[in-house]
């Protein structure tokens, strides 16, 4: 049975819940004398608008107070820590953790710029985990590079102050980084190196199950990306019976995962059902990024299925969470889900451009399933047009991109469309 509908967080709701999650921080590393000092400078500014503009502050909760608040919270807590840079670098990697999960990558992209800034030299060890979470920022805004570079830096770092969690830390965030370029050679790479660190350590290393979980999953992705999707189901579920090793964002992640694969196989059910429990569970940890992720997956199962006025909402919720996180592969994702929605309401120009949308955006960043799925996608929009010689060519170039990323079972299929043609 589907899970009852749950609105998709507004950007006002999230803005309040990242500020109390900054406030938690404050809290943390500057005690409740830091916090009362905050409260009280908040009520003099109210009364200050008031006396100063005759006008009514009925809710300090707005974007613009918000952003006034965050600096001014930002500049106490700075002046706070002064006399201790570890506990200010510290605090730092909190607040860009927190950045990260709720999407404000602009604020997380400025605190970084700060303790790179800051950290002294002789600080390896927090230098390291700096680079680490730049990897990861850079990792959620699609600038590939940027993030590779940081992430191996990290892993450089690890190596040098003998860090082995570190190490495997970097080596399953590369992997993940080369897995989601569609690097998937690469990637295995990454992953067998992360899986001979936990070798070297043993059974007795503190979170060895949980660190061999998160490696056994990325290569279940792999088998995904290839087009084993039964192999990658198999792999999914019995992970899936030792949650407890998997923190929220892994486990969303596995939900959604699952729920590709599903859908992939045109088993739709399976699908919606790992899909709404991801969602529910995305939009409780207020992961924007998540949140975008599963409800563009569910948009597609329900257009898909025959539930297209259904997949349309979803499809705009989803292109509206994208858009203001300026994910440019979401929206790509998108536009590709709106052509085909598009092309099974019979309006085939329609459709035929926002195929191409989707893969001029995804040209840009090299996303080669999308584009696979998207050339794919045309192909079959020309078929209905009796266009064979268009449709061969954009099953050709799909082809191409499955040979890129050594995908077997989506070749095999390819090129047997391809003969059926000839």
């Amino acid at each position: 049975m589907n899970r009852p509908k749950t609105p998709v967080p507004v950007p006002h709701r999230l803005t309040t819940q990242f500020f109390d999650a900054i406030m938690g921080v404050v809290s943390e590393f500057g005690g409740a004398e830091l916090k009362e000092q905050f409260i009280r400078a908040r009520r003099t500014r109210e009364r200050y608008i008031r006396e100063q503009w005759q006008a009514e502050v009925e809710d300090s909760d707005t974007p613009l107070f918000r952003e006034l608040d965050y600096d001014h919270l930002l500049m106490l807590l700075r002046s706070h820590l002064t006399e201790s840079k570890q506990e200010l670098i510290e605090s730092h990697l909190a607040l860009i953790k927190i950045c990260c999960g709720i999407g404000e990558y602009r604020r997380a992209e400025e605190l970084i710029v700060y303790l790179n800034a800051t950290i002294d030299n002789d600080q390896v060890a927090l230098r390291s985990e700096v680079h680490r979470q730049e990897g990861k920022l850079y990792y959620l805004m699609n600038k590939w590079d940027r993030s590779t570079e940081a992430y191996q830096r990290a892993l450089r770092l690890f190596r040098q102050t003998g860090d082995v969690d570190g190490q495997f830390s970097a080596n399953n965030n590369l992997g993940v980084l080369f897995q989601e370029t569609w690097e998937v050679e690469q990637g295995k790479r990454h992953f067998r190196e992360a899986l001979h660190v936990i070798d070297q350590m043993g059974d007795e290393w503190p979170g060895v199950d949980k660190h061999r979980l998160f490696v056994q999953m990325n290569l279940a992705i792999i088998q995904a990306i290839q087009g084993k999707w039964e192999a990658a189901i198999e792999a999914f579920t019995r992970i899936l019976q030792r949650r407890e090793y998997l923190n929220a964002e892994s486990y969303i992640g596995l939900l959604v995962n699952l729920a590709i694969s599903y859908r992939d196989l045109s088993k739709y059910t399976q699908a919606e059902n790992f899909i709404y429990e991801a969602r529910e569970l995305a939009q409780e940890e207020h992961n924007r990024r998540l949140t975008g992720l599963a409800t563009l997956v569910l948009a597609e199962v329900k257009a898909r299925s025959g539930q297209l006025d259904a997949a349309e909402r979803e499809l705009w919720e989803a292109f509206k969470i994208f858009s203001l996180l300026y994910d440019r592969i979401g929206v790509a994702e998108t536009y590709r889900v709106f052509g085909l929605l598009a092309r099974e309401q019979h309006m085939y120009e329609v459709a035929r451009s926002q195929f191409l949308v989707s893969i001029d955006i995804n040209k840009e960043y090299g996303n080669r399933l999308s584009l696979l799925e998207a050339c794919y996608e045309l192909s079959l929009l020309e078929k209905i047009q009796q266009n064979i010689e268009a449709r061969l060519q954009y099953l050709q170039q799909a082809l191409v991109y499955a040979e890129s990323m050594n995908a077997g079972p989506r070749i095999a299929f390819l090129r047997q469309e391809l003969e059926g043609e000839s």
